[in-house]
């Protein structure tokens, strides 16, 4: 079986998205031949006429590679503008297509306070979607309620990690914080902070710097343009051995203000490495798994910082918040609990439509 791999990002660089594509394309490369595709040069900030003047180049190069690859399957990682390209396709390259919603977007548009003309036609476009694809694959609950709506086709397979890589390393723990001088306890934000949903956390870290006990110091890891001088902080810029920083946090804050409708990467990679995170209710959304004051910690925005200067030092609270967080990604989130039900998806999406019975589950 052949299989395109599709992201809404250029894969090169680690978003959310492409690190999804990539999980995707690591747990089924040993049992299919697999493909993984992108838009070349696109990031998430880019001015917004320059994208509108790249775009027809990207569809056209997935025109292309669609014509030419001959894919059984073509698996969306929530790219709706290219499942159009790929939906007018199908009839002539006879795949079957598999879209991944990541996020009910509709709902985020919602929450961002944007126009009621583009989230309405954001909902129609998810519909769209939804109804034309052979198989919808929900990250999270509600993200499946939502698709539900739409088509009966539709699975839960959450947003997951991979727990062997996102493993607490003592070691690595150790050289980054005497790299740093770390003496303090070390809270960790992680960005890229030129995203709508990340660019309040700088905003909450700086507003409330000065309540914050003289003990913590934070470290900001990722793109930054706008940076505040203090001694409590520390700036990393965009880093490539992103888990030897979140490595060396105490814990990360999370204060999400804008309402996500699927879990943050973030938070379950640092709950992987045996981490505490500190986050709002607006973080936990997507999280069925993962129970406040046992697996991650959760408060309200205006009992953040009373609350971390509370508990980041009791020792055996952090400790045991820890293990439990480690635990329940392993349970619930982990590579190695979901690979088999996306395996099992990806070989039968061909037959229940009367496709190729021919085809091997593994490349020849």
């Amino acid at each position: 079986m052949k299989i395109l791999i599709q992201v809404c990002s250029d894969h090169v660089i680690d978003t959310a998205s492409t690190i999804r594509a990539k999980r995707v394309f690591e747990l089924l490369e040993h049992r299919f031949e697999v493909s993984l595709s992108g838009y070349r040069r696109f990031r998430g900030d880019m001015p917004k006429v320059k994208f509108l003047l790249l775009f027809p180049y990207w569809l056209f190069n997935l025109v292309r590679v669609l014509l030419k690859g001959r894919f059984d399957i073509v698996y969306l990682c929530h790219d709706r503008y290219g499942f159009l390209v790929v939906k007018i396709l199908q009839p002539v390259c006879k795949y079957k297509i598999i879209y991944e919603a990541d996020a009910v977007v509709s709902e985020e548009y919602r929450g961002m306070g944007k126009s009621a003309m583009s989230t309405e036609f954001m909902h129609y476009l998810e519909g769209f979607v939804a109804r034309h694809s052979n198989c919808v694959i929900a990250l999270s609950e509600n993200i499946l309620e939502f698709f539900k709506r739409y088509t009966p086709n539709v699975e839960l397979i959450p947003a997951f990690v991979d727990t062997e890589h996102y493993k607490l390393d003592k070691e690595i723990r150790t050289r980054m914080r005497r790299q740093y001088q770390i003496n303090n306890v070390l809270v960790g934000l992680v960005g890229p902070f030129t995203s709508i949903f990340n660019r309040h956390y700088l905003t909450f870290l700086y507003n409330n710097l000065a309540k914050f006990d003289d003990r913590i110091k934070f470290m900001v890891v990722g793109n930054c343009p706008y940076r505040k001088q203090s001694a409590k902080l520390i700036y990393t810029g965009y880093v490539t051995n992103y888990i030897d920083y979140i490595s060396c946090f105490d814990c990360i804050l999370i204060p999400s203000k804008i309402t996500t409708s699927g879990p943050l990467t973030k938070i379950l990679e640092t709950m992987s490495l045996s981490l505490p995170v500190f986050t709002t209710p607006q973080g936990m959304v997507g999280l069925y798994h993962a129970q406040p004051g046992k697996d991650i910690l959760v408060f309200e925005e205006d009992e953040l910082v009373a609350k971390l200067n509370e508990l980041v030092f009791n020792e055996e609270l952090m400790k045991e918040v820890s293990s439990n967080a480690r635990a329940a990604v392993e349970s619930h989130y982990s590579a190695k609990a979901n690979r088999e039900k996306l395996i099992s998806i990806i070989s039968s999406t061909l037959r229940p439509v009367g496709g190729r019975k021919d085809l091997p589950d593994t490349p020849p």
